[in-house]
């Protein structure tokens, strides 16, 4: 890491400090909160800020601090990792409980996971109450201060918004300049067509094409991306010629009777999320004190928020007259002006009681006195506000303007003491400054003996068991993995972070900026690499560390592994190459196809195969009857090897057991990259009552593996892919859609080749006295072709053998 670069801290420098968002809207309270005020706090102190997402191609040699907030994107991850390596502090915020079990459950990756990967990136933690702070230290396992600094009072929104416009143009300009060098890129190609000879003519014209065919795709994008941020920008100039609500010496209103003679009870906010019972619905825990206060003052209730439907059904009910206003800011602004009161009920569950306190904050610094639920966030206000009593704090106010400016006043003198921009500016200075003055004694995971590439989504199955057992033998091991896998599988960051394994996000393309492998390196291993194109990630990261002087060597990763155990008229096995020095096989080498190369057949080495054979068994309970009969249906990666007679005898041999056998649930399981009956195929899809389809993309769907998912079925149909063989592992009566092909290999499994195949199969299923001919099939099946024993001790003792990996007492 080259940290001498940056500023230290110990001279007069000041360090310039980049605040990642996940948006540049004003609409969003982390960004407002927790980075735009801060950044001009820190601006009077004369700290040079910039302001941008996870999105911007930034430079992060014109930065010293990257402050990332709230930002739990792949991209911020990378971001985080380029950053520590450059030198540059690394700080995160975090103004949520992220580590409640339901928070973001429906995401594509959980919030914590990459949270907890970022944070092994960080100098610091930067949280906004201390009930939060509490629950990231048990989080961290290792040392990195955790800081508290409060939400700071917004007392000139139009000043957060003139910020955000400009660095919406910012991005907007930079867009088109990108787009206009992309052009120019293109426009060069072109003209160095003329020097080139008829062959180069033909590869430059093809290049050309594909080029011209990316250029127009991002023209397009980005003429799209330049309007919504031209949008955005026009947006927020309109509310800056609003006039701004009163800022200055804010008082209560001396009309005691409020709009419509009702006196105004003001609540207002994010109506909730699924991950906890907050926001609007906590209004019901103080329905008695509401509807006594409509009883006793005329009062009606004002909701302000982003859920009319949740209103209509919990909140108007209610024994008090009430109305509903969508939120905005400038909606808030208007209704504050009108309130007599604001309240703050608070559920006080894991995720409630970590809240801040902006929103009393905000409702004070408008004159409007607050009733609330005591949390730790409000403890600085003591003495301005009524907590824990809503229907003794609504007639202290709703009855006595004098009460009510009294209790104004005082939390007035108290939020400027406790979050005032000088004081939140110099909070954040003081956890800069300690961030970078003890950036270097930052823990440094070990450098790794063992370098595990990772980019398809089922390489984690086959590679986590390896791993493990490395890490059991005292080798330091380290999982790289692609941006594009990091997306697409949360279970990646979750995994590696369960088994304290660490993880490196691998930019991918030509040109991008990898990680250089680290001096203690000695073997980087791959799951499925070959010179194809859906291997050319690990394909060219094995070639490099070969440069490096690494010890390369890659697995078998399918049954019907192209290059070794397969060939067709797209993946000629004579034509795949392994960089990798070394190919663990599943099973022997009679497993092998009888034309492999001989290169490839003589670096390949019996080990078996690593994945374990029994994965927990999904709960499906909230997706599935539980008394149901499940018959798994799994379609595979490779659709391109079939006819359209094969693909139709599939879809007709499902769509016909469905109807023949009501009673049992078809789950019907798409390969995760081929998506061949959920997207690929456009024709009449399988449609029943007892037809599911488990779709990857579906985010109920996709933490459910295939392993995972044959635990609870009772049978497997599958087209000839590995699942057969993972099924036959659990003793699942397992057959191949075979039709036409010939499947020698799949002997002596049950093979569907005409209609009444389908049900016969289904039928013995349900037959006890032929249940048992199945699964003795499947075990005469796994021990035909894997290898008996552990595979991934069996790989680890090879590596140590030969590659002259050492053993340590602890990683």
């Amino acid at each position: 890491m080259d940290s001498t670069k940056k500023n230290t801290g110990t001279n007069n420098a000041l360090p310039r400090i980049g605040w990642c968002v996940a948006s540049l809207s004003a609409d969003i309270a982390s960004v407002r909160y927790r980075a735009v005020l801060p950044l001009l706090a820190l601006e009077e102190k004369q700290y040079h800020c910039t302001l941008f997402t996870h999105t911007t191609k930034i430079d992060l040699d014109d930065l010293d601090v990257l402050v990332i907030v709230k930002n739990f994107t792949v991209e911020s991850f990378l971001l985080a990792q380029e950053a520590r390596a450059k030198g540059v502090t690394v700080i995160l915020d975090l103004c949520d409980n992220i580590f409640i079990e339901a928070y973001g459950k429906n995401s594509k990756t959980r919030a914590s996971d990459m949270f907890m990967a970022i944070a092994k990136h960080a100098s610091a933690i930067v949280a906004t109450t201390e009930p939060l702070a509490a629950i990231i230290r048990e989080q961290i396992s290792y040392t990195v201060p955790v800081y508290v600094i409060p939400d700071g009072v917004e007392a000139d929104a139009s000043a957060c918004a003139r910020r955000l416009a400009r660095t919406q143009e910012q991005a907007s300009t930079l867009l088109a300049n990108s787009l206009s060098q992309q052009a120019n890129k293109v426009r060069s190609r072109i003209s160095a067509l003329r020097t080139v000879s008829f062959k180069g003519l033909l590869k430059a014209q093809l290049t050309r094409f594909r080029n011209w065919l990316s250029w127009r795709f991002w023209m397009h994008q980005g003429r799209k991306a330049h309007g919504i941020l031209r949008s955005a920008a026009n947006q927020c100039v309109r509310k800056l010629s609003r006039p701004a609500a009163p800022r200055s010496n804010p008082t209560v209103s001396d009309d005691a009777t409020g709009g419509a003679n009702k006196l105004s009870i003001l609540w207002y906010g994010n109506h909730g999320a699924p991950h906890a019972r907050f926001g609007m619905l906590d209004l019901l825990e103080i329905r008695g004190a509401l509807e006594q206060a409509a009883i006793e003052f005329q009062a009606e209730l004002v909701v302000v928020s982003n859920n009319r439907s949740k209103y209509e059904k919990y909140i108007k009910p209610m024994a008090i007259p009430s109305r509903y206003l969508e939120w905005s800011s400038a909606v808030v602004e208007q209704c504050l002006a009108e309130a007599r009161v604001v309240v703050v009920p608070n559920m006080r569950d894991a995720f409630s009681l970590c809240k801040s306190a902006n929103r009393t904050v905000h409702a004070l610094t408008r004159g409007v006195p607050v009733v609330a639920t005591a949390t730790p966030a409000l403890a600085p206000l003591a003495g301005s506000i009524v907590v824990d009593d809503f229907l003794q704090g609504l007639r202290r106010y709703l009855s006595s303007i004098p009460h009510a400016k009294a209790d104004v006043a005082k939390g007035l003198e108290l939020i400027e003491k406790h979050f005032s921009p000088e004081v939140i500016g110099t909070a954040w200075s003081d956890a800069i400054k300690a961030a970078v003055l003890t950036q270097g004694e930052q823990q440094t995971p070990a450098d790794p003996e063992l370098i595990v590439a990772l980019h398809l989504i089922q390489d984690l199955d086959l590679a986590l068991p390896v791993m493990l057992a490395a890490k059991a033998r005292g080798i330091g091991v380290a999982a790289w993995c692609s941006i594009s896998l990091l997306k697409k599988s949360p279970r990646v960051a979750a995994s590696t972070h369960a088994h304290d394994i660490p993880l490196v996000a691998i930019a991918e393309g030509e040109g991008a900026a990898q990680p250089p492998f680290p001096a203690n390196a000695k073997v980087l291993l791959s799951v499925a690499e070959t010179n194809l194109g859906p291997h050319r990630f690990t394909h060219a990261l094995t070639q490099k560390a070969k440069r490096a002087g690494l010890f390369t060597a890659t697995m078998q990763h399918g049954l019907e592994n192209v290059g070794l155990t397969y060939s067709d008229e797209v993946h000629f096995i004579e034509k795949i190459m392994f960089a990798a020095d070394r190919i663990y096989l599943w099973g022997s080498d009679d497993t092998l196809h009888p034309n492999i190369r001989p290169e490839t057949r003589a670096k390949c080495v019996s080990a078996g195969c690593p994945k374990p054979a029994i994965e927990p068994a999904a709960n499906l309970s909230n997706l599935l009857n539980e008394e149901a009969v499940v018959i798994g249906v799994f379609e595979n990666l490779h659709w391109h090897r079939y006819c359209d007679e094969y693909r139709q005898f599939f879809l007709d041999g499902v769509t016909d057991l469905a109807a023949r056998f009501p009673a049992i649930t078809f789950l019907v399981k798409p390969h995760h990259a081929g998506l061949w009956l959920t997207s690929r195929f456009k024709g009449d899809k399988p449609a029943a009552a007892n037809i599911v389809i488990a779709d990857p993309k579906d985010p109920a769907w996709e933490a459910y593996t295939a392993g995972s998912l044959l635990g609870r079925m009772k049978a497997v149909i599958t087209t000839p892919s590995t699942v057969a063989l993972d099924a036959a592992r659990r003793s699942l009566p397992t057959a191949i859609v075979a039709h036409t092909l010939e499947l020698d290999n799949y002997f002596p499994l049950h093979q569907i080749r005409h209609a009444e195949d389908w049900s016969h199969f289904v039928l013995a299923t349900l037959d006890a006295s032929a249940l048992s001919e199945r699964i003795t099939a499947s075990a005469q099946y796994v021990e035909r072709m894997i290898l008996a024993g552990d595979a991934a001790e069996r790989i680890v003792d090879d590596l140590l053998t030969h590659q002259n990996i050492s053993r340590k007492a602890s990683i």
